[in-house]
């Protein structure tokens, strides 16, 4: 080491005695940059080269170094320009193209990226790090014919590279093509049999094919020989939400690739990817039982049991809890206040689903009896839905990204004596918060419909059209019951100037069956409720949500298999709220799903005046759609079996003269317990002041009915 930096501090004196040298003799300072570099000195080795570069502008290898430097230093703006002075010089230079690329895919630019490779392999076209670079790059501009090509080309170029084979292998992986990437990544491992890399990813191949077992003892021999693969390889899976998470784990990738196929409607494994869960869920004796967080919310869109989903519960809130330090929080003592101070925390104040919505009940509130906070623990964002919350409480905290510490500190520095929380176990969520129990309650609501299985939520406000008897023992948290319906919601309107069915694709005459969902949520036995009513209703069309052509075709395909032609499905396109409302115009009833109803959609196609169907199953996550249609006042919509399921629609489609009177009745608040925010409010703030009333008389939490409120004077605004 002493050695090493006498030679350090001999190379510096150098370089600062290059300084005043002669321009001559200045070709010294790239010899001096490659020793500095090879030492490890990026700082001192950038210097010298840029040096060189000041003084021999046209040195082409100096402006490479600095932008390879640079982007090292992640300077990746500097980079970018050093290269762009090395196109100066020679714009078809192959290097120059390639480093480029190099800087533009870390600068996320990755359409320019494939520009400049492709223009490198354009003057060169076996140049080795263009040709490896190329197919990832492709595969970020979703062109995955494209990135596939390209892999192949690569390995044609160079055959005996384990590296291109193991590309190839990735790109595969990434579309849960198990088959062809385990190929890939044999040949790899035939050149290379101490490519550890790649025998991890062959794991992944074999969980996506759901061997976990299999894929433990491939991953095992990997990290045993390169452990640093845990914490460095990324998720490839492009349908990934967390893509470039570092859990690569086989129970969560075998799950995330089944799920994969069933967000794109492809249900031909519905049933084994539903028994994958459950068992999954449980674990085995190579694997411990899933523990993920984002699972509890995929656990919702199968018919899984509901003692299985309480126990992947409680098995994610072990392992939020499992990490967090023991945290003291300065709170203020429980005592009876003049006001309370709620607080809502979630990561969707944002054009999403739960902040439609819950619309104005923020500002709703009693301002005599509470202060109201709201925690943003989602993405930052300026839309109109984000503003609305901000301007309705009487503080916003932005904590996105913030350490759980922290945002749990300001929660308690807020004084809130109840959190609500709206996300649960959905995207972008932060349980670890609650777990650190910032405050003196805290309560579950709307924004996830199962159990959190945590001790630290004491509440959950549910109706009992929502909660059955038989599912209550699966649930943690106490029952609070408010009367009528939970779901908080507003009439939506809009302004949005109406289209003619032409526009939306729909024929001008015949029964439109709207079913708007995500895709995600329409489960394989709702599907073939609604394909029996296309054959018993011959006129009808099926008016459905295009997420991307691969959910379309799949869907399509899978309607074709059973009799029905694809003209009798009519696919619209995602729209802005305004309009994506005004087009439930031309609809004659709306659908709802069986396993995972419909919330926000439900609500959407009520206030625009179309009867919904529904038929409710065990789950509360199941029961939503009957819970409000029971609220409004159109009990005649809610099914009891799958016939009668099909006995409403044909008999709306039938009777003229009774689906005018419902779709009067739907249109019509009188007597409505559903669209009636002031007295939801009431009740919620009711469930909240009792609840504190528990509390402060030192009491546990426990179920309780929350009484029915009023209906004001002046009729609901």
């Amino acid at each position: 080491m002493a050695a090493t930096h006498g030679a350090l501090e001999l190379l510096t004196a150098e370089l600062w005695q290059m300084r005043s040298l002669p321009e001559g003799s200045i070709i010294g300072a790239f010899s001096l940059g490659c020793r500095l570099h090879q030492m490890q000195q990026p700082e001192a080795a950038l210097a010298a080269f840029e040096m060189a570069t000041r003084h021999l502008p046209d040195h082409l290898a100096a402006w490479h170094a600095v932008a390879a430097l640079r982007l090292e230093l992640k300077l990746p703006r500097g980079a970018l320009q050093a290269c762009n002075e090395a196109l100066q010089i020679n714009s078809d230079d192959p290097d120059t193209l390639f480093h480029t690329g190099v800087v533009l895919q870390q600068l996320q630019d990755f359409s320019a990226a494939v520009h400049a490779y492709r223009q490198a392999l354009d003057r060169r076209h076996d140049h080795y790090g263009a040709l490896r670079n190329l197919p990832h790059m492709l595969l970020r501009t979703e062109n995955a014919d494209a990135a596939i090509a390209a892999a192949q080309a690569a390995i044609s170029a160079y055959p005996e590279d384990a590296d291109m084979h193991y590309n190839l292998g990735d790109i595969h992986l990434g579309f849960a093509d198990a088959a062809l990437a385990k190929v890939a990544f044999a040949n790899a491992l035939a050149l290379r049999p101490d490519f550890h890399q790649a025998r991890y990813a062959l794991g992944i191949a074999l969980a996506i094919e759901g061997d976990v077992a299999a894929a433990y003892r491939e991953r095992r021999q990997a990290l045993a020989a390169a452990p640093g693969l845990l914490h460095s390889y990324q998720s490839p899976l492009v349908h990934d939400v967390c893509q470039g998470s570092n859990d690569c784990s086989p129970e969560r990738v075998a799950l995330i690739a089944r799920m994969a196929a069933l967000y794109n409607c492809d249900w031909a494994a519905f049933d084994q990817t539903t028994a994958l869960f459950t068992s999954l869920i449980e674990g085995g004796e190579d694997f411990a039982p899933l523990s993920s967080p984002e699972f509890p919310y995929l656990s919702l869109l199968l018919p899984i049991a509901a003692e299985s989903r309480q126990r992947l519960a409680r098995q994610v809130t072990q392992r939020v809890c499992a990490d967090l330090a023991e945290l003291r929080l300065p709170r203020q003592a429980s005592a009876p206040r003049q006001r309370l101070t709620i607080g809502y925390i979630s990561a969707d104040f944002r054009a999403h689903p739960m902040t439609w919505l819950l619309g104005s009940i923020y500002a709703r509130h009693d301002r005599n009896k509470f202060r109201v906070y709201a925690y943003s623990v989602g993405p930052p964002c300026s839309d109109p839905e984000r503003a609305l919350v901000e301007s309705s409480v009487d503080g916003f905290r932005d904590m996105h990204r913030r350490p759980a510490e922290l945002i749990a500190h300001r929660i308690a520095d807020d004084g809130v004596d109840i959190l609500i929380d709206l996300s649960g176990y959905t995207l972008n969520a932060r349980p670890e918060v609650l777990a650190l129990r910032p405050a003196p309650l805290q309560v579950s609501y709307l924004g996830f419909l199962g159990t959190l299985g945590a001790g630290h939520i004491d509440y959950t406000l549910l109706d009992r059209d929502c909660m059955p008897a038989a599912q209550r023992p699966y649930w943690d948290e106490s029952i609070v019951y408010l009367s009528d319906t939970s779901i908080y919601c507003e009439r939506h309107g809009t302004t949005a100037a109406p289209q003619s069915r032409s526009d939306y694709g729909l024929p001008d005459e015949g029964f439109v069956l709207c079913a708007l969902h995500m895709p995600r949520k329409i489960d394989r036995m709702a599907f073939d409720l609604w394909l029996a009513l296309l054959k018993e209703i011959p006129e009808a069309v099926l008016w459905l949500l295009s997420q991307n052509p691969a959910q379309q075709e799949a869907v399509t395909d899978y309607a074709q298999a059973r009799g029905i032609e694809s003209a009798r499905l009519v696919f619209a396109k995602f729209l802005d709220r305004p309009e994506h409302l005004a087009r439930y115009r031309h609809a004659d009833v709306f659908l709802d799903t069986l396993v995972f109803n419909g919330h926000t959609t439900v609500i959407d196609a009520l206030s625009m005046g179309v009867p919904v169907v529904a038929l409710p199953g065990d789950a509360p996550c199941a029961r939503g759609a009957a819970s409000i249609l029971r609220a409004h006042g159109v009990p005649e919509l809610i099914a009891t079996s799958e016939a009668d399921y099909k006995a409403i629609v044909r008999r709306l489609h039938a009777d003229a003269e009774w689906r005018s009177r419902m779709r009067a009745r739907v249109a019509d608040d009188a007597g409505s317990r559903l669209f009636c925010p002031d007295q939801r409010v009431r009740e919620i703030e009711t469930a909240y002041e009792m609840m504190w009333t528990r509390h402060l008389a030192g009491l546990p939490p426990t179920d309780f009915d929350v009484p029915p409120v009023a209906a004001p004077s002046g009729g609901y605004s």
